[in-house]
């Protein structure tokens, strides 16, 4: 009798013991794979940021080189920036500054209005991932 009660214990336990490793597994998954969703958008916000140059892209039939380039920059901006609501949703301050800046761009405030309010976004989202921001005279600079 005690050895059949050993081994209903020692089952129960192996089932609890891998049940609970796939919760843990499973919930270590996700938090990576949302780190790693967040670091995309972060990613091609930060290497699309040309986007927001104030070259006039509308006049298609003389774009300098430039003006080319920053016309292809706007895509993934743009769909990085949607993508912030659901991939940072867990981040208010974040979204606040999202808020803030989706605001001024649609508002169409001035440029260095736009611009600062889009380094604060982008600062909340490197202090969501606990990395360092560039500095505001980094970040400025764009290499075209």
């Amino acid at each position: 009798m005690n050895t059949l009660a050993a081994v209903v214990i020692g089952g129960v336990f192996t089932l609890l013991g891998g049940a609970l490793q796939s919760f843990i597994s499973f919930r270590a998954d996700r938090r990576e794979n949302k780190t790693k969703m967040k670091i995309n958008v972060l990613t091609s916000i930060v290497g699309n940021r040309a986007a927001l140059t104030s070259l006039d892209t509308t006049n298609t039939q003389n774009l300098s080189e430039g003006e080319a380039r920053i016309r292809e920059y706007k895509r993934p901006f743009f769909s990085a920036l949607n993508e912030i609501n659901v991939t940072f949703n867990d981040n208010s301050e974040v979204i606040e500054k999202y808020n803030e800046f989706y605001y001024a761009i649609t508002s169409q405030k001035n440029e260095s209005d736009i611009n600062e309010l889009l380094y604060k976004l982008i600062k909340s989202m490197y202090e969501d991932l606990n990395m360092k921001a560039p500095s505001r005279e980094h970040f400025y600079k764009i290499i075209l």
